[in-house]
């Protein structure tokens, strides 16, 4: 009998722990999709076996979702390592060579990041501060207008069409809950932009923002120019989007343009990342498999919204322990106790 239990994303190494075997297999069920085999080290995982573009390409995986911008792609792993951190922009060191140069400036400089790095979680693993950064309104206002989609009956219906064999009743967790592009916003970009919330700077883009995303970018470039202008510190747009860094150079706007990994590989990984990762997956695709445990990123019944996950052990036993162990973690965590 399964036993469902919410959970925070940092309690996702608590269930990791409860497994007796070594090696984890990490699936998507909604998709078919084998995503990832690793095996359990002292200092963390080593990954055996990580999907590639192929894994995608299967007409049972390109069918699915398709009409509804719902189909699962092999962006979505590489955008989810960077999320976890366990791969970086692959001209990262570039960059932090230029803003080595860049802080040698008498203006000083700040950092104004483009909605993608958002939801590559830059923020959280680049190593800057949060005062390097200045955020633009209209990038927070991306992140938000995104997060309130919802499925409808007709949606669930369309994917129910192509979900992968003994696993359409999984489906039944999101009717009225976030679609794939809400999830993406609400817990992976609406989360970075947390992160450094307190210290960052907010840029006022004095035009209101559109439906337009290229017209978005094109005011965030005007309003970048005006800070500029104003000789306070110069402002150094961050994107990974081509068009983006063509309209700074265009417009003599200082720029640099992350370059993503296309094929990256994965030997080791720490704990943490191995979370966070699991963690995106889970946001981007609504529910994985690890080993005899499913982790949803959308449920029915949510009430409390420290715990935004849902863990559905297969097996009893293993829920037991681990709830028990959860129980323990959270009343511990209570306690308010420093090292």
């Amino acid at each position: 009998m399964s036993v469902d239990f919410a959970i925070a994303p940092a309690e996702i190494q608590v269930v990791l722990n409860q497994f007796e075997d070594d090696r984890l297999h990490v699936t998507s069920p909604l998709h078919g999709i084998d995503v990832a085999t690793l095996d359990t080290r002292q200092d963390g995982y080593r990954c055996i076996r990580i999907a590639g573009p192929g894994a995608f390409e299967a007409p049972s995986v390109q069918a699915w979702g398709a009409t509804i911008d719902e189909r699962p792609v092999y962006a979505d792993l590489v955008e989810c390592l960077l999320f976890s951190g366990i791969v970086p922009y692959a001209n990262f060191e570039a960059f932090l060579e230029r803003r080595r140069m860049l802080q040698s400036l008498r203006r000083g400089i700040r950092f104004v990041p483009d909605t993608n790095l958002f939801y590559h979680g830059f923020p959280v693993w680049s190593g800057l501060a949060g005062e390097e950064f200045l955020v633009p309104g209209l990038v927070r206002e991306e992140i938000v207008q995104g997060m309130n989609r919802k499925y409808s009956q007709e949606d669930l219906a369309v994917l129910r069409r192509s979900t992968a064999r003994g696993s359409v009743s999984l489906l039944d967790e999101f009717l009225n809950q976030r679609t794939r592009r809400a999830r993406r916003a609400t817990h992976l970009a609406r989360a970075s932009l947390q992160a450094i919330t307190d210290e960052a700077a907010i840029l006022d883009c004095e035009e209101p923002g559109t439906t337009d995303r290229e017209e978005n970018d094109a005011r965030i470039v005007r309003a970048v120019r005006r800070a500029q202008a104003a000789r306070q510190r110069v402002p150094v747009v961050l994107t990974a989007d081509q068009n983006l860094s063509a309209l700074c150079e265009a417009e003599g706007v200082e720029s640099f343009l992350f370059t993503i990994p296309r094929d990256p590989t994965v030997r080791a990984v720490g704990f943490a990342g191995l979370c966070r990762w699991l963690h995106a997956l889970a946001v981007v695709w609504g529910v994985i498999r690890v080993n005899n445990v499913l982790l949803f990123s959308e449920w029915r019944g949510r009430i409390d919204q420290r715990y935004p996950f849902k863990v559905r052990f297969l097996h009893g036993s293993v829920a037991d322990m681990c709830i028990r162990d959860l129980k323990l973690c959270r009343a511990l965590g209570g306690l308010g106790i420093g090292r």
